[in-house]
């Protein structure tokens, strides 16, 4: 199982619906691993608070809120198997 963790950069480019600059490895992650990614969750945080909230002090260093929704995420996944 790998997990997708985005740094600040790859959630705007999701929120603002363009590619992701390596998109082509998830890609090819996905067609061989199980792939979670919690970027979706991520992003709809963003917009309900901002994207601030999901980092620590201007870094890419990821935030309680984050690591929670990143937490919730792998959890459901692997109590789901």
């Amino acid at each position: 199982m790998i997990v997708h963790l985005p740094t600040t950069k790859p959630i705007k480019r999701m929120r603002d619906n363009k590619p992701l600059k390596y998109q082509n490895l998830l890609e090819e992650l996905k067609s061989t691993y199980e792939l979670l990614d919690p970027s979706l969750e991520l992003i709809r945080q963003a917009e309900a608070s901002s994207l601030v909230d999901l980092f620590e002090n201007q870094s890419n260093h990821y935030s309680y809120v984050s690591n929670k929704i990143i937490g919730e995420v792998l959890a459901n996944a692997l109590l789901a198997d």
